[in-house]
């Protein structure tokens, strides 16, 4: 598991993912928040 923190980038929050888990760019995720703020990427 990777730690990675938001950030603001215009009128967005972004969170980064690594390359190395070869995320093609433009791609879409659906992602879900757990009740302890957590997110948990669907690929």
């Amino acid at each position: 598991m990777d730690t990675v923190k938001a950030r603001i980038q215009g009128n967005a929050t972004v969170v980064t993912i690594s390359k190395s888990l070869n995320v093609k760019p433009g791609t879409e995720y659906r992602f879900t928040k757990g009740q302890i703020v957590k997110f948990k990427l669907n690929i």
